[in-house]
């Protein structure tokens, strides 16, 4: 059960004070839908007093079109979370750019318009342990800095905050805990995948984590003492 432990997270880097309003980036992946079940939970057990909505972007890059009404607004539903959706054409802004870095990137920029348009103050992201240790390691080979997804990053002059409550959770943490619950999401889908460099560190960093439990964590933590 990662729930207790997702609250001890937000407690511990403040991320959700009473009264915020959170919104959800909701993909329809593993991870987002599992932080929607989770974060939906906190708030009808009153465990923490803060608004939940969540939004989807879609664009003309194919990933899954069709994932907003088979999956992604049944659950909203379901959990009585309002959900919104935007979508903007990529492609042809792209052009040689075009890759899943470029996409997230503005994604993540429609994110941050519609939360400041409707006066949300917290950005809520799926990223877990993984994702986290897979970025330190990719800024430091192809970048050559020391630098991750931070579990909490104030923006807009403290506007709007992001925050990661699953930072400290495993992937397969989050897989073990959606596998008794039945829970639908949307496998990674991207017809650009195959260019995006997170794939092979994250196959090697699983090979070195099976070899030698903890390395993942350690990561994580190295940063997180860094700072």
């Amino acid at each position: 059960m990662i729930e207790q432990r997702v609250l001890a997270y937000i407690k511990e880097y403040d991320m959700i004070p009473a009264g915020s309003r959170v919104l959800l980036a909701v993909s329809g992946g593993k991870d987002s839908i599992c932080l929607l079940h989770l974060l939906a939970a906190l708030r009808d057990k009153g465990t923490l007093d803060f608004e939940l909505a969540a939004l989807h972007v879609e664009t003309d890059a194919k990933c899954d079109p069709g994932v907003f009404e088979r999956l992604i607004e049944p659950r909203c539903q379901a959990l009585a979370v309002p959900l919104a959706k935007v979508y903007f054409p990529i492609l042809a802004q792209a052009g040689e750019r075009l890759s899943c870095f470029y996409c997230a990137m503005r994604r993540r920029a429609a994110f941050f318009k519609y939360a400041e348009d409707q006066h949300f103050d917290r950005l809520a992201l799926g990223h877990h342990q993984d994702d986290i240790a897979e970025t330190v390691l990719m800024n430091l080979a192809f970048h050559g800095n020391i630098s991750t997804m931070s579990p909490t990053q104030a923006l807009f002059g403290g506007r709007l905050t992001m925050i990661r409550p699953l930072c400290q959770v495993r992937e397969q943490e989050v897989r073990d805990h959606m596998a008794p619950l039945g829970l639908p999401f949307r496998p990674s889908s991207c017809p650009y995948s195959s260019e995006n460099i997170r794939g092979p560190v994250k196959r090697w960093l699983v090979k070195l984590d099976q070899r030698i439990p903890g390395v993942t964590a350690n990561v994580f933590n190295a940063l997180k003492n860094l700072r």
